[in-house]
């Protein structure tokens, strides 16, 4: 992995790059605006380290969460954050290309996944259509 910091936003810390992508004040703007009672699952589409889906995760503790990365170096970051926030029973992080998910996907199982689904080789997927209540990019 690259020269990574680790950042403090919210009650979340966060290893990102030193240069290249890096979260900004949008991903707590995001967050913010998700206002509802109650969410039980969630997927974070293009979620890079994983700020975003991780930060709701916080808010809504009931909830499971998917992060769906493309870039492989992302995707092993943002694992590395689900880690380090204590979060991975509840959030899984899913190397894919959004624009291949089907709906022919079999069912959310975070306990099977251990909270990481490779791309290729999983026969178990935790995207399947219309099973998120929450669906953030």
């Amino acid at each position: 992995m690259p020269d990574l910091t680790l950042d403090t936003i919210a009650n979340v810390r966060i290893y990102q790059n030193k240069t290249g992508y890096r979260f900004s004040a949008d991903a707590i703007i995001l967050h913010a605006f998700v206002n509802l009672t109650r969410i039980e699952s969630i997927a974070d589409l293009g979620a890079g380290s994983g700020i975003i889906g991780i930060l709701i995760a916080k808010k809504y503790p009931a909830s499971k969460v998917v992060l769906v990365e493309l870039q492989e170096n992302l995707a092993g970051l943002a694992r590395k954050n689900v880690i380090l926030n204590g979060l991975e029973e509840r959030v899984v992080v899913v190397k894919a290309d959004i624009k291949k998910i089907s709906g022919e996907l079999s069912e959310f199982r975070i306990q099977q996944s251990k909270g990481f689904l490779p791309e290729r080789g999983h026969k178990q997927s935790p995207l399947k259509t219309n099973s998120f209540d929450l669906v953030i990019s």
